[in-house]
């Protein structure tokens, strides 16, 4: 007995990092000893260090070249970098195979070199297969840096950084917040922070009031902020005599968290300046747009005062430019200058305001037959920048894309939010192999139907663009892009490419078991998307050149790092 309690009391003065015995076999071989049968005893202790003399040890190493990789198992094997059968250091990696390293002292010990994922060409997916993991005790993942998770948060600061005011669609606190929580390993942290900036981003409410007197084009400016034609169903009735002095509201037809609302004019009501805005609710609007065809009036600039009182945004609109260009020119061609009789409106309005006000604020001229042209941009450009970040997004998708720079307002503004959700994706990975991303494949007609909704290539607008050219849809379509995305030319499917396309990202970003890895691919991925129909949008906004091009059914750019 006190054998076998010293053999015990022995094992136990052990960390369990140098015991060489398990628990199991330390009470086995005790009993043993206990109840007198030490043959038994004898065979297990003769068993246990067999199998610890002539155990094999086999140890993976892994990780991107120049990371100090064949350092590291130099001194794993307690070899300086000149020794004789050290693993070479300080050269280009070209192999695609494993090599084995023996231990110069212990034969049994074998550490392996493996190629690093972003250098190899065979999928990452089959990476663990290719270099025979169940072999291995355990992996070892090189990194020359603090797991990227530095470069991680800097590349997110610098991300958005490169987004101007109005596109940008995360305050520079949320920002600030992710960033810092990576830096400090915080994912648990950072992963909420992005959740709460998502949910701002996809279900932010936004209330846009306009108000102006009859026939200031105050409905037809409502229908071109909806991108609805004037006879479209759900379009905001035009050429009617108001008659009631209740606001009304229309629901943007692909966003219907996006909200306008039809105000009477002030001119139009007894209310004073106060009363009308406690009247119209105007605590529930994100801006005030204020219309006039003409003269802005008294009540407008007492109007725009009291809403200042209330830290409001509002903001000054011209309508029927279109018309007073015309009647201009009809009225005197031999002199008629287009940008002169705009200075003269837009001086003519700010004089007014200023008048009425002591500030000049500024005025957009518009026409609201063609939203492309004038103020209009400036206009959308202007609400966006002084919009909260948060409501920014939704804004951007409900504009119709009608010029370039609204096209690469919405790219930019999507781009940011797949960004958020692949950060969101990176932060629960552990291993990123396309395998994970691959699960992703089934929604993707979902997806990109989405997309081609908000840049106004979704069936029903292409619908539109057909027939005004008197063609079919699918001759349309043999002009764009996106529809080589799922079409199966030369026998190449549209899944194929797109897994060739990730695992050529994923190479080329390498590493596996760093969430920095899976982020980067999830976003490519949409980012694809985006860019194939951005690019068709800007193609259609020049549509006869589109057509007259003979360059081949796919006219318009496609996207990056397609093949």
């Amino acid at each position: 007995m006190a054998w076998a309690s010293s053999f015990d009391a022995f094992f136990k003065n052990f960390k369990r990092e140098s015991q060489i015995l398990s628990e199991e076999n330390i009470i086995l071989i005790k009993h043993y000893i206990e109840t007198n049968r030490l043959q038994k005893a004898l065979s297990v202790i003769h068993k246990e260090l067999r199998n610890i003399e002539n155990a094999p040890l086999n140890i993976a190493v892994t990780g991107e070249t120049g990371t100090g990789k064949s350092t590291f198992i130099n001194a794993l094997r307690g070899l300086g970098q000149e020794d004789v059968g050290a693993a070479p250091t300080g050269v280009t990696e070209t192999t695609l195979k494993r090599i084995p390293y023996l231990h110069p002292m212990f034969s049994q010990v074998t550490i392996w070199d493996l190629p690093g994922i972003g250098s190899t060409s065979f999928p990452p997916e089959n990476y663990l297969t290719e270099m025979k993991f169940g072999q291995y005790d355990f992996f070892i993942i090189i990194s020359a840096t603090r797991f990227k998770a530095m470069a991680w948060a800097s590349s997110i600061k610098a991300f958005f950084n490169n987004f101007k005011r109005e596109s940008q669609i995360l305050s520079e606190e949320a920002i600030t917040s992710i960033k810092t929580h990576i830096e400090n390993n915080n994912l648990q942290e950072a992963l909420s922070v992005i959740n709460n900036a998502l949910k701002d981003v996809e279900n932010a409410p936004l209330s846009i009031a306009v108000t102006g007197e009859t026939g200031t084009g105050k409905s037809s400016f409502i229908n071109a902020l909806r991108g609805v034609g004037q006879e479209d169903e759900g379009a905001a009735p035009t050429g009617v005599k108001e008659t009631t002095m209740e606001r009304t509201s229309y629901l943007h037809p692909k966003l219907p968290q996006v909200k306008i609302w039809d105000l009477p004019g002030i001119g139009t009501t007894s209310f004073t300046p106060e009363n009308y805005l406690t009247k119209m609710k105007f605590r529930e609007y994100d801006f005030f747009i204020i219309i006039s065809a003409s003269r802005f009036k008294e009540n407008d600039a007492q109007l725009a005062k009291a809403i200042a009182k209330t830290k409001m945004n509002f903001y000054f609109v011209r309508t029927k430019i279109d018309n007073e260009l015309y009647n201009e020119k009809k009225s005197k061609p031999k002199s008629f200058n287009s940008e002169n009789v705009l200075m003269k409106i837009r001086e003519d309005c700010s004089k007014q305001l200023k008048d009425a006000l002591s500030s000049e604020p500024p005025v957009f001229l518009v026409s609201n037959f063609d939203t492309s042209k004038y103020d209009f941009p400036k206009l959308e450009s202007k609400l966006l920048y002084d919009l909260p970040a948060h409501k920014r997004h939704v804004f951007m998708l409900s504009l119709s894309s009608v010029t370039e720079d609204t096209i690469n307002l919405k790219r930019e503004s999507q781009k940011q939010k797949i960004f958020l959700e692949a950060l969101k994706a990176g932060a629960w990975a552990t291993i990123p192999f396309v395998g994970v991303i691959r699960d992703e494949l089934e929604d993707l007609d979902e997806t990109f139907n989405q997309f081609r909704s908000y840049f106004g290539l979704d069936d029903a607008s292409l619908e539109k663009i057909a027939n005004e050219f008197n063609i079919s849809l699918n001759e349309l379509k043999a002009h764009l892009w996106f529809p080589s995305l799922f079409a199966e030319n030369d026998h190449v499917s549209f899944r194929t490419k797109l897994e060739n396309y990730i695992e050529r990202v994923s190479l080329a970003i390498g590493g596996p078991g760093a969430a920095y890895y899976y982020y980067k691919k999830s976003y490519y991925l949409q980012n694809l998307f985006i860019d194939a129909a951005a690019n068709d949008a800007i193609a259609l906004l020049n549509k006869e050149d589109l057509f007259k091009e003979k360059m081949g059914p796919y006219i318009s750019k496609p996207p990056d790092f397609w093949e």
